[in-house]
């Protein structure tokens, strides 16, 4: 239910229960409820019409990223692809993107065919791509201390470096 416009009573949603040819294309009719979602965005389960929930929002911030990394929607002949393989043709762009592992693994938990393999909440989505942005360990890899050290590197080169040379100036 949702608020009402006047007097703040409750009014209802009622669904349709055969095909309606002003329904806009977008808007479908599949078991005898209403399916709303631009299918390459849609979850799994919007497209099985099972109950949906924040995992379905990250499924869609998912498809859009993927197609703002890529350039191309996420599904192709109905097989989902990893970003990188989706970038293959596009080198200028794959080169630009240092860490295009990650990228995949970020995206592809985006767009776990399962709701509960996806991130919790767009804040935990953000949080991880912010970490990638700002060249911090992103907790979708195995943390091992060689990925932790090249991410540290990364995002403190002048210092390293010249940490690097007042070490090599001592010796």
């Amino acid at each position: 239910c949702l608020p009402g416009r006047a007097g703040g009573s409750p009014i209802g949603l009622a669904k349709l229960l055969e095909d309606d040819e002003s329904l806009p294309s977008f808007a479908k009719i599949r078991g005898g409820a209403l399916q709303i979602g631009t299918p390459a965005y849609m979850s799994p389960e919007q497209k099985e019409i099972r109950p949906v929930s924040t995992a379905t929002d990250i499924y869609a911030l998912g498809a859009l990223l993927y197609e703002l990394v890529t350039g191309k929607l996420p599904a192709r002949e109905g097989k989902l692809i990893l970003p990188s393989e989706a970038l293959s043709d596009n080198e200028e762009l794959a080169k630009e993107l240092h860490s295009i592992a990650e990228i995949d693994q970020i995206i592809m938990r985006a767009l776990m065919p399962r709701p509960e393999d996806r991130y919790s909440s767009a804040s935990e989505f953000s949080d991880f791509i912010q970490k990638l942005l700002d060249g911090e360990p992103v907790p979708v890899r195995p943390l091992t201390k060689g990925y932790r050290m090249r991410k540290f590197i990364a995002r403190h080169r002048i210092a390293v470096g010249f940490v690097f040379l007042m070490f090599t100036g001592l010796l």
